[in-house]
């Protein structure tokens, strides 16, 4: 599925994104590994990601965020901004637990 329009809201691709990965987590069995494909998505800003993230992380659990997906990167610059959302986004998150 295509979610990304660089002209529409971050929100609207966060969540969308979002939805649909945690319909995969859900039907996939607790320990297995949920691949995210990120290529073909250029433009995306941090809050797009950081969005995304922060939707999956309250479903799945700061931990998981980590451990039961996996990313397919577009470029070495897409996965830098995707890897410093992804640690922001822990880090509140587990703040917001205090």
């Amino acid at each position: 599925m295509q979610f990304f329009d660089p002209e529409a809201d971050p929100r609207r691709f966060g969540i969308q994104l979002a939805e649909s990965v945690i319909r995969e987590l859900q039907q996939a069995g607790a320990d297995e590994v949920v691949r995210v494909n990120l290529q073909g998505i250029r433009g995306a800003a941090s809050s797009h990601f950081n969005i995304f993230l922060h939707q999956v992380g309250n479903y799945v659990g700061t931990d998981a965020l980590s451990q039961r997906l996996q990313f397919d990167y577009a470029s070495t610059p897409q996965r830098t901004m995707f890897e410093r959302s992804l640690q922001a986004v822990i880090d509140a998150l587990r703040a917001s637990k205090i």
